[in-house]
């Protein structure tokens, strides 16, 4: 943990040219990429914004769960929600 914390300290210390890129940057780069070589054509710049908004919460809400100690018996979470069906209205 603590060298951690040296890391990002000297990291934070560098110019920018030097530091060590952000993981979660990097990834969000790459799939952004991918989506505007794919789908590009058909989204407009304000679009695009969008996408990478919901593309990052989705990867700093993955990033949050692997913090999450599981154990290897932990099971899934279930919402379980019946089916009922409606019964015939009667007017």
């Amino acid at each position: 943990m603590a060298g951690a914390a040296v890391t990002a300290l000297a990291a934070a210390s560098l110019p920018a040219a030097d530091r060590p890129p952000d993981p979660m940057a990097r990834t969000l780069e790459g799939l952004m990429r991918m989506i505007e070589a794919r789908h590009g054509d058909s989204l407009s710049a304000e679009q695009l914004k969008d996408v990478a908004r919901s593309v990052y919460r989705s990867l700093y809400a993955a990033e949050q769960m692997k913090k999450v100690p599981l154990a290897n018996s932990d099971e899934p979470a279930f919402a379980f929600r019946a089916d009922v069906p409606r019964s015939p209205s009667r007017d």
